[in-house]
């Protein structure tokens, strides 16, 4: 495997779309993407705490 993620058969998890903006993962730039993912991944993981602690 290459530092890049290929192997002879293609791309690993690389090669999917990425489910903000519908564009491949390994084209362009998905920093705001990867914020909004944060973000959302923070709020769930804010909420079960919520849940939890009530």
């Amino acid at each position: 495997m290459s530092s890049k993620g290929k192997l002879n058969a293609g791309y690993l998890e690389l090669g999917f779309f990425c489910t903000y903006c519908n564009r491949p993962r390994t084209k362009g730039n998905h920093e705001r993407c990867s914020k909004a993912r944060q973000q959302e991944f923070a709020r769930r993981n804010e909420d079960v705490h919520q849940i939890t602690s009530a």
